[in-house]
């Protein structure tokens, strides 16, 4: 009996430690995702032609905001993006990520945190980046 009592109290510890980093995902709304392509299309020679592949969306905290944004939580939205270049031909889906702080479970501020092309630290980081924020860019639909 005791040795119950022991693994409930453990376990009931360990929840309540594990709780707050558990992260679920869910689909970004159409509202948030036309918030999401104006900042990735911002500086795109041809901004029209861009086609998205979405991720669920992982409400895992990517960092705490500062004293000044009490309230608001910041996340990370990655997906894939194509879009033509200066030739008009498209240059193939890329990695990118964006930075959302959440307040009330609303949309306040977005921002890019960088498109996975034409800098090899970026290629390599973006994925990585967003793979460790529960978003297989591979997965991206």
């Amino acid at each position: 009996m005791a040795v119950r009592c022991v693994m409930i109290a453990l376990l009931s510890t360990m929840v309540a430690y594990l709780a707050p980093n558990i992260a679920y995902a869910r689909s970004l709304s159409p509202q948030e995702k036309a918030s999401v392509r104006d900042v990735v299309i911002k500086d795109f020679k041809d901004p029209d032609s861009a086609k998205f592949k979405w991720l669920p969306f992982s409400q895992r905290r990517w960092w705490l905001s500062d004293s000044q944004h009490a309230g608001r939580s910041k996340f990370l939205s990655c997906g894939l993006v194509n879009a033509k270049n200066s030739f008009g031909g498209y240059i193939g889906y890329t990695p990118y990520a964006v930075g959302i702080a959440l307040e009330k479970n609303k949309i306040v501020e977005i921002e890019l945190v960088g498109i996975a092309q034409g800098n090899q630290a970026l290629i390599d980081y973006i994925p990585a980046l967003c793979k460790g924020s529960g978003q297989d860019t591979a997965q991206a639909r």
